[in-house]
């Protein structure tokens, strides 16, 4: 180790070799100071690695401990969402079946009223408890919870889409025009197909002019599909609008129509529970 050696002592006279030992001596000087800053370095990588070490050390117990945290709170917050859907699923049902008994006490006044005036009454009464009632099940379609009556068999498309009309406020606007003959839908989706149908109708009638109609047609495509047609006589849309709807509306994501209304989200959910494009 040449820094670890003396420096070279020299006694004679003061010539050339006297001047090539003191530039020695120096370059010796030179080299120890190096050497001195060399361990020091070294010194200091080593401690630096530890404290690295222990940093990574913490960091880990700190992560570790934060994900545990996050799988708590993920938990907690899971359970108290199944605890207000449950919720709102068991107002909702209550809401409804009071709807229910309302229609049906209605019914039976409705069976025994002459009078033409209180009779017409009674059928805005039936109408808006209608309303209501299609207004609860949207609830339940946004709490994910399926709240269909279902039909043994077959049920005409005629018969949902007029079911369709007397669900929204304005029904008076629509008019059904044509439709492919004998068209049929499923029973376990009619009641589904008619709700979806109604947010439209009822998007329709209220953003267009108050005066205008609304046509709802219906025709048979050559894949054996049956394409729906609302149309009204609204300020429109872009196309670039129209189509990021269609898009988030494939998504069937209620979270992307923030701001839309509950329409749309309802509309959404529904669509995807039955392929519905």
């Amino acid at each position: 180790d040449p820094a670890a050696e003396e420096p070279v002592r020299f006694t004679g006279r003061n010539d050339e070799f006297a001047q090539a030992v003191r530039s020695l001596n120096t370059l010796h000087g030179k080299l120890a100071g190096l050497a001195a800053r060399a361990g020091h370095l070294t010194a200091e990588r080593t401690d630096l690695a530890a404290d690295k070490e222990a940093l990574a050390a913490e960091l880990a117990a700190q992560r570790a401990e934060l994900q545990g945290r996050v799988a708590l709170l993920t938990a907690e917050l899971e359970k108290l969402r199944g605890t207000v859907r449950h919720t709102f699923v068991n107002l909702s049902l209550r809401n409804l079946g009071l709807v229910e008994r309302q229609l049906g006490v209605i019914e039976k006044l409705e069976e025994r009223e002459q009078d033409p005036d209180r009779l017409g009454t009674l059928f805005k009464l039936d109408h808006m408890a209608t309303v209501m009632r299609r207004h609860g099940e949207n609830l339940l379609v946004l709490a994910g919870h399926e709240h269909v009556h279902g039909h043994a068999g077959a049920v005409p498309l005629v018969d949902v889409l007029r079911a369709a009309v007397s669900e929204i406020e304005r029904y008076e606007r629509v008019t059904i025009q044509s439709l492919p003959p004998h068209a049929q839908v499923a029973g376990f989706a009619a009641d589904d197909l008619s709700h979806l149908v109604a947010e439209l109708l009822e998007n329709a009638t209220s953003f267009s002019p108050p005066d205008a109609g609304v046509q709802l047609s219906g025709w048979l495509l050559e894949t054996g599909e049956v394409m729906l047609s609302v149309q009204d006589s609204g300020i429109g849309m872009t196309p670039a609008r129209a189509a990021g709807l269609n898009a988030r509306l494939a998504e069937a994501d209620p979270d992307a129509f923030e701001g839309e209304g509950l329409g749309m989200r309802v509309v959404a959910l529904l669509a995807a529970r039955h392929g519905v494009r």
